[in-house]
């Protein structure tokens, strides 16, 4: 059964011909102004060519079903950020002792799980990794799991009309890649990207044609393996997505995949070369010979757009970076600038610009220092924020490896369910 289909048409002759042979067999309604698709309501901007989706019916339809009531204290985020223990030298892995799930409790979490994945997928992705949390929790789930769940709930009450806006672009696919290291149960880590048609010059940016928030299978040994096993889940979800659009001519160039991880870079360019583990060493092969497809570049962590869906962060962050994933009237960004500006005050700080310098003497001075103790630990010296010094022959290459992101700003490195 289809419920809902959009038709693109020129002629009116050709769209009446159209609606008319299933009108024979079938009983049907026509939106000519487009206001409602598969749920989603959809205001259109001709004049500014944009589009601006939500589902503001649907959400309080699932929250009325749900028996949900708007808190009193406003939620700013749709999970509470893990505490961590600074200054300490071992962190400690929190068992949860907490008791198991009833039956009828299970049955609850499951039914706000398929609620809103629906929703997430479609607008509010910022419910993406609290959802990937709850699912692959729930089969053995306990009150912590349960307290999560009434956390998503009271999250989505309290920010009801969530929305995202698309607009008019050269349709290159662009996509940011990361990943959470040991972030989930049983030593798991979390994949995610962000996935949106941008501007052939690389500086427009758009709402997501698809996010990525997703368990990795198997133990990571390494952050630079979750790294490329991240690059890797993020190029099969491209590979359907290029070739629609070649088939609807869009010619697409190498995609841009983003990771704030150079290492893992270094990997699948053959700049770098460790000893892999097969499973590893499929995943990099498998990139190797995408490379006609893919261009893998770095960009600091910082600014990197996947970096949010990959973990979970604080109620004030997550205030800060809404403007970001959803619309928010004249505060979200239209360009790519003006989201690492964005990125950058949400980090508390405003990033100083790097400084290069010649030097006839032809030597490259690092900015950070890495002492080794005598536990054999790296440890960052006080001196990090040192001016960076290059001769004139290196800073050429220096310039393009490092404005993958087109932005002067330099930054410190910092659906979908599990299967």
């Amino acid at each position: 059964i289809v419920d809902d289909f959009g038709v693109k048409w020129v002629n009116r002759s050709d769209f009446d011909h159209l609606l008319h042979s299933p009108e024979t067999k079938h009983t049907m309604t026509c939106d000519m102004d487009g206001k409602q698709y598969v749920g989603m309501h959809l205001d259109w901007h001709y004049d500014t060519r944009e589009v601006i989706c939500s589902m503001d019916q649907y959400i309080q339809d699932a929250l009325s079903e749900l028996e949900v009531t708007k808190p009193k204290q406003h939620f700013k985020g749709p999970s509470k950020s893990p505490s961590i223990n600074y200054g300490a030298k071992v962190q400690y892995v929190e068992d949860d002792t907490s008791e198991r799930l009833t039956p009828e409790q299970t049955k609850f979490v499951q039914r706000v799980i398929g609620k809103f994945l629906f929703l997430a997928r479609a607008i509010d992705n910022t419910l993406l990794h609290a959802l990937n949390d709850l699912a692959c929790q729930v089969s053995k789930g306990t009150q912590r799991t349960w307290e999560a769940t009434q956390h998503v709930l009271k999250y989505i009450a309290c920010n009801p009309r969530p929305a995202i806006r698309y607009r008019a672009s050269d349709m290159v696919l662009e996509a940011e890649s990361d990943a959470a290291f040991d972030v989930t149960p049983d030593a798991r880590s979390r994949a995610a990207g962000y996935i949106y048609l941008g501007s052939a010059d690389n500086t427009q940016f758009n709402a997501p044609v698809h996010v990525l928030s997703k368990t990795i299978k198997g133990v990571m040994g390494s952050a630079a393996e979750a790294e490329v096993a991240a690059l890797h889940m993020n190029a099969h979800e491209l590979i359907p997505l290029r070739d629609c659009l070649n088939t609807l001519n869009h010619a697409q160039p190498p995609t841009r995949i983003k990771t704030d991880n150079i290492t893992a870079k270094g990997f699948v360019q053959g700049t770098i070369k460790q000893k892999r583990s097969k499973g590893y060493n499929r995943k990099y092969w498998w990139l190797k010979d995408r490379v006609k497809e893919f261009n893998i570049l770095w960009a600091p962590g910082k600014t990197n757009l996947a970096d949010y869906h990959s973990k979970h962060h604080t109620g004030t962050y997550h205030s800060k970076v809404r403007p970001l994933y959803l619309y928010e009237g004249n505060q979200s960004p239209t360009n790519l600038q003006g989201c690492i500006e964005l990125l950058d005050n949400a980090h508390g700080r405003q990033a100083r610009s790097p400084t290069i310098s010649t030097s006839s003497t032809g030597t490259f001075h690092r900015a950070t220092n890495i002492s080794h103790s005598n536990r054999g630990t790296a440890n960052r010296s006080h001196e990090q924020d040192k001016p960076v010094h290059v001769n004139r022959a290196s800073t050429a290459d220096w310039s393009t490896s490092y404005n993958t992101v087109p932005s002067p700003i330099a930054a410190r490195n910092s659906h979908n369910l599990c299967n």
